[in-house]
């Protein structure tokens, strides 16, 4: 029974029972800390999702302040500024609060940023940005500045393991890229396989992934890959959700056959995902079987 599983936490749909959502009564995983998703968990309680959140990242300071120290005092000296996430936005600033270090009253450089929420946040610490990418990942970034970047110098603040193909793509543009770690991702503690095996078992409908880190820390710490998943008691299997392409290639690449992906980064866009998935699936009748956990 739902209420006596302890992940899982039963909420009033605001959707007219005459025309339920597609996702209502389903159970939903959001790998992401609340505080990033609530406006995410919202819409999906609104509708009738059960959802709980288990985040699978946790961001700490650097091994070495020297490296980001040094350039956010010469960071006048910049022609761009690139953010691309909340996450180094905030790092950025509590760094050069930290450091009594104050944006000039007219920033020289131009600012960019990946998406709508990392505008916001770069908006609201005090940078402003000039242009803010159409397709909500790093390489599009990269790419819709291309004709803009040739001979320019660009900053670029981000975690210890973010991708290469963002700074290789602006190189290839003529750019003038220093990469510095702002901040590192890592697993959280509490984040066990005794923990991942009990979401698995209580049958969730989907787990909601939002970076290749967050993929690589459920994998790593569950000791298994995506190639088979306990079967979900819908009888349509755990839907793997990548939130952008770069985590769903992410989830490929660690054995799911099928992710599904929202065309976007916004809250409203991952809803709409697995509503359109869920309405598709309810409308076909798929043969019922039991899947074990493959070992990595």
């Amino acid at each position: 029974m739902l209420e006596r599983n302890p992940f899982w936490q039963k909420r009033a749909s605001a959707v007219p029972e005459a025309n339920p959502s597609p996702v209502r009564d389903r159970r939903i995983v959001v790998t992401r800390a609340s505080a990033q998703c609530a406006l995410l968990v919202e819409l999906l309680t609104q509708r009738g999702a059960h959802v709980t959140a288990i985040p699978l990242v946790e961001f700490a300071e650097p091994a070495d302040w020297a490296p980001l120290d040094y350039h956010l005092a010469q960071l006048a000296a910049f022609d761009w500024l690139l953010f691309t996430s909340e996450n180094a936005v905030h790092a950025v600033a509590a760094r050069m609060q930290a450091r009594k270090l104050a944006l000039p009253a007219k920033p020289s450089q131009q600012v960019a940023a990946v998406g709508p929420a990392t505008a916001a946040a770069a908006q609201a610490a005090g940078f402003p940005v000039t242009h803010q990418a159409h397709t909500h990942s790093g390489l599009a970034l990269a790419r819709e500045l291309k004709y803009s970047v040739n001979q320019q110098s660009i900053f670029l603040p981000r975690s210890d393991r973010a991708r290469r193909d963002l700074p290789e793509a602006l190189k290839s543009f003529g750019a003038r890229v220093t990469e510095v770690t702002a901040y590192r991702t890592i697993c959280p503690m509490d984040v066990t396989k005794e923990k991942l095996r009990t979401v698995l078992a209580g049958s969730a409908d989907a787990i909601l992934f939002f970076s290749p880190s967050a993929v690589e820390n459920f994998v790593q710490t569950l000791g298994c890959n995506f190639s088979n998943l306990p079967e979900g008691q819908s009888e349509l299997g755990i839907v793997l959700s990548a939130v952008g392409p770069i985590t769903a290639a992410a989830l490929t690449d660690a054995g799911s056959k099928h992710p599904i992906t929202s065309p976007d980064t916004t809250p409203l866009s991952v809803v709409e995902s697995l509503e359109k998935f869920f309405a598709t699936r309810e409308t076909q009748q798929p043969t019922p079987h039991r899947a074990g956990v493959k070992s990595a």
